[in-house]
């Protein structure tokens, strides 16, 4: 049996604003094996960069962690100290962020910003990180990596930018990347080339991957497990052929039905009614419950449990529930 590498459990984060108290996150909870990729799916707003947040203990002041565990390698990641956690970030995992112009230094050389990991982590010298910054530039295929480690990120298009940073995000040979929406600035060609990039980094380097993604198409490509998130909470958990071929609860059903096909005109696509609940004020019950075309009376008063309505299918839906 493949080892289980991240085991989030029960999760609970709030924010406390001026505003009032904002329910981030609810009980959510998944795994992640060694070797995996698990897409986090679902609208802005759901939850999914909140999460990873809290996986890399980044989260701003006003967050408080109420309930949970992050455990990841047997330890659980809300237990450890600053310097524990320090050591753990960028080494053991490693994030890439969707838009790399604001996540890279423009005052820094693209080698100085991969010579800052190394030097960090590593006990290296200058020439040993110069020829590792190198070698990572060839892993994620930049042509002429001994030119372009002396260029800033303005010399650089936008694709050049996400590998440069997937570059960084390799320079501590993490165990576990979190990819939070790296495509989204990417043009369709380049898309394709980073998708395929990723599937053969992840082979040669042994990484899990959490991918976060509104973009269902990727997932289905790149996923080999599945959570859907909603206003704050998992709606559903199973693997990616299940949630295609067999997705149970409604909303993920709605997704699916208004991504893009060929030949389907844009009229013929499903909308989803409403909009994400502002979770200052989360909707009692199913916080779906306004847009369900299915919603019951149980669904204004009572949240449904995360339940395995089928084998390793988990979905917290009251059509579910024979209570």
């Amino acid at each position: 049996m493949t080892k289980i590498l991240l085991d989030i459990k029960d999760l609970i984060v709030y924010f406390y604003t001026e505003e009032g108290i904002v329910k981030a996150l609810e009980d959510v909870g998944f795994s992640i094996k060694k070797g995996e990729t698990l897409g986090l799916v679902g609208e802005t707003g759901c939850g999914k960069s909140t999460t990873a947040s809290t996986i890399m203990y980044l989260l701003p002041p006003t967050a408080r962690v109420l309930k949970g565990e992050i455990v990841f390698k047997g330890k659980d990641l809300l237990k450890l100290s600053e310097n524990e956690i320090n050591e753990i970030r960028g080494r053991e995992i490693a994030m890439v962020y969707q838009d790399p112009m604001t996540s890279l230094n423009p005052v820094l050389t693209v080698e100085d910003q991969i010579a800052e990991v190394l030097i960090y982590h590593f006990t290296m010298a200058k020439k040993e990180v110069k020829e590792r910054a190198i070698n990572l530039l060839k892993d994620v295929d930049i042509p002429a990596p001994e030119r372009v480690i002396r260029m800033y990120p303005h010399e650089l298009s936008g694709g050049m930018k996400q590998r440069v940073m997937i570059a960084m995000a390799l320079a501590g040979n993490p165990d576990l990347l979190i990819l939070d929406e790296p495509t989204t600035a990417l043009d369709v060609t380049v898309q394709a080339q980073f998708l395929n990039l990723i599937e053969k980094l992840q082979e040669k380097y042994g990484i899990s991957i959490l991918w976060i993604t509104h973009d269902l198409t990727v997932i289905a490509e790149m996923a080999d497990m599945v959570v859907v998130m909603y206003a704050g909470y998992v709606v559903e958990y199973t693997d990616v052929t299940s949630l295609f071929k067999n997705s149970l609860h409604p909303y993920t059903s709605l997704l699916l039905k208004a991504v893009p096909r060929i030949g389907t005109r844009v009229n013929d696509l499903e909308i989803i009614p409403g909009v994400v609940p502002n979770l200052l004020y989360p909707p009692s019950g199913c916080r779906f419950h306004p847009r369900c075309p299915s919603v019951k009376s149980i669904c204004k008063k009572q949240k449904p449990p995360l339940m395995e309505v089928e084998n390793n299918h988990f979905v917290a839906c009251h059509l579910y529930n024979e209570n």
